[in-house]
């Protein structure tokens, strides 16, 4: 088994270090997968309860396109729930727009880098995904579907880890 914490225990400072390391251990995945889940969010306690039971050599990240109803049903851990609310309320309390900052929103409308999601029968849960990294995009994107700024039907790219 490939776990969360052996992973972390190869850390280097540089993430393409760390990714080599990774891979021969068994951990294959995109690099921005690699680099802002298992790189950057390396100390993130939430994360590492998530995952700490699971093999992530037998995890395949795949791009999945899901629709608004779809990204309301994903499972947000207490843990980023502030982070997801915080930016739900910059969209619909203080009604801020698409983010300006963003060229995807205004060329595509949707977001430039995928959120990061788990698939509940990875986890062993009955839910469909959760939440790993992406707590701000979602929750500025929630925002936006309840203000009507997105249509529900949109479709997002959502980067999923999958049972292989």
């Amino acid at each position: 088994m490939v776990s969360w914490a052996r992973i972390q225990s190869l850390y280097q400072p540089r993430a393409e270090r760390h990714a080599r390391a990774a891979q021969l251990m068994g951990l294959h995945c995109p690099p921005s997968v690699f680099t802002a889940l298992f790189h950057e969010r390396r100390e993130d306690t939430g994360v590492n309860r998530i995952m700490r039971a699971v093999d992530v050599s037998q995890v395949q990240w795949v791009l999945e396109q899901r629709s608004g109803p779809e990204l309301r049903d994903v499972l947000v851990d207490r843990c980023f729930q502030r982070a997801v609310d915080e930016a739900y309320d910059s969209v619909v309390r203080h009604h801020m727009g698409r983010p300006a900052d963003d060229g995807a929103w205004s060329e595509r409308g949707t977001w430039s880098e995928p959120p990061i999601v788990i698939a509940g029968d990875v986890l062993g849960s009955g839910v469909r995904d959760t939440l790993l990294v992406g707590s701000t995009r979602l929750g500025r994107l929630l925002g936006m579907l309840d203000r009507g700024l997105v249509a529900e039907a949109t479709r997002h790219l959502v980067r999923v880890g999958v049972a292989r």
